[in-house]
């Protein structure tokens, strides 16, 4: 099958509409939020959209649609054969060089309309189009999140349509990116800690067992949860009222407590203590240095 003559919009008065490199990135997102509707509809949107956030375009899309219902013009489909970078106010010779990620139904001609379902998306690809999709409608959300959603949705335009809908009007109760950018620092942090060598205490300590014996450091309550805690299950024959009462002794700090504890003879079976579900940095660093000392 030959392919189709495409032909560059044109505006009413007969002059080619060329959309900004924005308004195009715009446009393909809506017209993958919205696949059933016409693309002369959505491009008018887009080319009287003030320019921005483009989930303020879309949700401005959705409250037209909940107000003017399945009969508004927009479902009106004229002409849809135009190839999405023509559209978009993109030469013959743009289109060559475009980024061809993203395959639009309309762009499959009908006989390989079967062929392109189960071969350009695969897998991979509609669950990374659904999650750039996400990541351009929510920059806010924690991308771990939205990850999870790109897989769950599937290879389902309305599943994904039924999801930005429903979650626009709940996006300050869905993980945000900052909590996400804060724990992954954090990991990063952590596995910095875990890592370490001896050479690398040396290096940040003057006299490193002097530092860590130091009881006038102030230490938090999770600090002191996790030296109780690894305490008695290195020593599961003293018991946790002794364990506690050594810790307190010594201001709730870790190595000097244990290293009193190891002198100390069983007494009887104690009690499991329940780990804390945060760690802190402080005690970790004790904790790797203290496994690092023969």
């Amino acid at each position: 099958m030959a392919p189709q003559n495409r032909k560059r919009p044109r505006d009413e008065d007969g002059q080619e509409n060329v959309l900004s490199d924005e308004a195009e990135a715009a446009f393909r997102t809506v017209r993958e939020i919205f696949p059933s509707k016409s693309w002369r509809y959505l491009r008018n949107k887009v080319v009287n959209w003030p320019g921005g956030r483009v989930e303020e375009l879309v949700d401005q899309l959705l409250v037209s649609e909940t107000y003017h219902g399945e009969n508004n013009e927009s479902l009106i489909t004229l002409d849809d054969t135009v190839d999405d970078d023509v559209i978009a106010g993109g030469s013959k010779e743009e289109k060559e060089t475009a980024d061809n990620s993203i395959v639009f139904a309309d762009d499959v001609p009908d006989s390989a309309a079967g062929q392109a379902s189960s071969s350009t998306l695969t897998a991979g690809g509609y669950i990374e189009r659904n999650y750039a999709m996400l990541c351009s409608v929510f920059p806010d959300v924690s991308p771990v999140f939205l990850q999870e959603q790109a897989w769950n949705i599937g290879n389902d335009a309305e599943k994904l349509e039924a999801f930005i809908s429903n979650s626009l009007g709940r996006k300050s109760n869905l993980p945000s990116r900052k909590e996400y950018e804060k724990e992954h620092a954090k990991q990063i942090e952590e596995k910095q800690v875990r890592d370490m060598k001896v050479t690398d205490f040396v290096s940040q300590y003057t006299d490193p067992h002097k530092h860590f014996m130091d009881t006038t450091i102030k230490v938090s309550d999770i600090y002191k949860g996790h030296a109780l805690f690894y305490i008695t299950e290195h020593f599961p024959r003293i018991g946790v009222s002794e364990v506690q009462q050594v810790l307190e002794q010594h201001n709730g700090h870790f190595l000097p407590t244990i290293k009193q504890v190891e002198k100390m003879l069983p007494s009887r079976k104690g009690k499991k203590v329940v780990k804390p579900k945060e760690m802190d940095l402080q005690f970790l660093k004790e904790y790797i240095y203290f496994k690092l000392k023969p």
